[in-house]
């Protein structure tokens, strides 16, 4: 009997060593301490790519559905930006660091990012919703600034007068100095011997309001606009501002020209302890980086992220190695990000956050506790029943359905997937499509044995009666799990994923495996009697 199974026995033992080298990983990851099992470790690191992950709600973390601004794109241009959105989010979360992100296409516009695990929230939404166009800028020169401010200066007056008494910036504006509202707010002009212009923390709203008047911006000369530094810094007297730029409208250069970005201390010789980020340029920005600290040595070069000057250099120069470096009043941590941002590239449009929830760890830990504990209830009530209806051959199908439960855990590992809540209801049903066919199987030889054959030719007819059922009902099923998988998105493809090979298992441990142990048992053909 041992003879006429060799090969389906050797393949079975071959399958589990091979399902408990796939498990190895998992197994050795979730026996760590919770606070060692997500860190950055090597070798942490290399398990939790080996191993089961868990999915948003049994981990924690943050769900979020991001919107692209429309506004400067035409229909035709919105499928091409949202590929090219999905590779920029992908690109910044695999450098962030999460296990196992989701990035999914909802619509035509939208995106939705699941990232479990994740603790600083907060720096996520950050990173996630930084445009990051980057363009390097020249400043313009003295007499082209007080042009320009001069011009804007009498434009925002002209404007104010025409504006009803009623209207709130009317009335801040009647508090202005010889009716100069910009002027009178600007610190370090016109004289600008100590660097550019100045505006105050508290008058920032206020300029950034006048700027924005329809006459305002009509006045604009089409070779200039304004930008204001990123973060504030100290203005003596205890204030603090922002520095006021008037650049060339036309960039020199964009991010495009970025080869690599990375966190760097020491940068600015003024500060040697603050973080700063060094970027290299390809070979087409290294051209174009030597040509244009060549043209314009003495002048500032502003580096612009997303509208606002982070830093504004001037050229000693010219630099022909196409070497740059971003500094300012960075943390460490807002540098980092800041890098990884120009590593990823600029996203091809704004993305707006309209939908954003926020599952704890500790939420996702009852979700670990209670699907495990309801599979083990259901799995231990199903063997209590299959002992006690079925007697020994029950004992059969037990060993049926733990097999079927590691080779299902085995396929998981192997394929990478993430389990969810679903996915474990994905589990509790294939163990009892498991038990079904043991049922259906059982009850046939049981008819056998009343008619009065002996128990190997009963099992013969039981097993070869049951096939044709329980392959239509397991392949029916299969079908339903891919098509859950193709439609789906999120949970219901977990659920999909752990259903359909649960039911792979099932039909090899229920027709191959439970049929071979039995014939082992019935092997002897002087055996009378089977308990069933």
């Amino acid at each position: 009997m041992i003879a006429q199974h060799r090969w389906k026995l050797l393949i079975f033992i071959g399958l589990i060593a091979l399902s408990a080298w796939l498990l190895l990983p998992s197994v050795r990851l979730y026996g760590m301490p919770e606070n060692e099992r997500y860190g950055s470790d090597a070798t942490v690191t290399e398990l939790r790519s080996k191993s089961v992950s868990l999915g948003l709600d049994l981990l924690g973390g943050m769900h979020m559905v991001l919107q692209m601004d429309r506004e400067q794109l035409t229909d035709e241009q919105i499928p091409d930006a949202m590929d090219r959105a999905m590779e920029v989010f992908r690109n910044r979360i695999d450098e962030f660091g999460v296990a196992e992100p989701t990035i999914q296409k909802q619509g035509a516009d939208r995106i939705q990012i699941q990232l479990p695990g994740l603790v600083d929230q907060q720096r996520a939404r950050d990173l996630l919703g930084q445009t990051a166009v980057l363009e390097f800028k020249l400043v313009q020169r003295p007499e082209k600034i007080r042009s320009v401010i001069d011009r804007l200066d009498r434009s925002i007056a002209s404007a104010l007068r025409n504006i009803s008494p009623d209207d709130s910036l009317a009335a801040d504006s009647l508090l202005t100095a010889d009716d100069r509202p910009l002027r009178s707010v600007l610190y370090n002009y016109p004289n600008m011997a100590n660097g550019p212009p100045m505006v105050t923390e508290g008058d920032l709203v206020q300029v950034q309001k006048y700027l924005k008047l329809d006459a305002v911006v009509a006045s604009m000369p089409e070779d200039s606009e304004i930008a204001f530094e990123s973060q504030p810094k100290p203005m003596g007297n205890g204030l603090t501002g922002y520095s006021l730029y008037v650049l060339k409208s036309t960039a020199e250069m964009t991010g495009e020209a970025i080869k690599n970005a990375q966190l760097s201390i020491g940068l600015d010789p003024t500060r040697p302890s603050a973080a700063g980020v060094s970027m290299t340029m390809n070979a087409e920005g290294t051209n174009d980086f030597r040509r244009v600290t060549g043209k314009n040595v003495g002048r500032q070069l502003a580096i612009v992220l997303d509208g606002k000057v982070a830093s504004a250099p001037s050229i000693q120069g010219r630099i022909p190695h196409g070497n740059a470096s971003i500094t300012g009043t960075f943390t460490d941590q807002q540098a980092g990000d800041l890098a990884i941002v120009l590593r990823a590239g600029a996203l091809p449009a704004p993305m707006n956050i309209i939908e954003e929830r926020t599952v704890g760890p500790s939420l996702g830990r009852d979700s670990v506790r209670t699907g495990v504990n309801a599979a083990l209830i259901g799995a231990v009530s199903v063997m209590i029943f299959m002992l006690f209806y079925y007697r020994a051959s029950g004992l059969i199908a037990i060993f049926g359905l733990m097999v079927n439960l590691f080779f299902l855990g085995a396929g998981l590992a192997a394929l990478k997937a993430t389990l969810t809540l679903p996915g474990i209801a994905g589990i509790v049903l294939t163990i009892g499509m498991a038990v079904d066919a043991n049922v259906l199987i059982f009850e046939r030889i049981r008819e056998e044995l009343r008619t009065g054959v002996r128990p190997s030719l009963a099992i013969d007819a039981g097993y070869d009666r049951a096939f044709t059922t329980i392959l239509d009902a397991n392949l029916t099923t299969l079908i339903s799990a891919v098509v859950l998988y193709w439609f789906g998105t999120g949970p219901i493809k977990g659920f999909a994923v752990t259903l359909a090979i649960g039911i792979i298992a099932n039909l090899y441990t229920a027709v191959i495996i439970t049929r071979m142990v039995f014939d082992f048992v019935a092997g002897n053909r002087s055996l009378k009697k089977l308990s069933i």
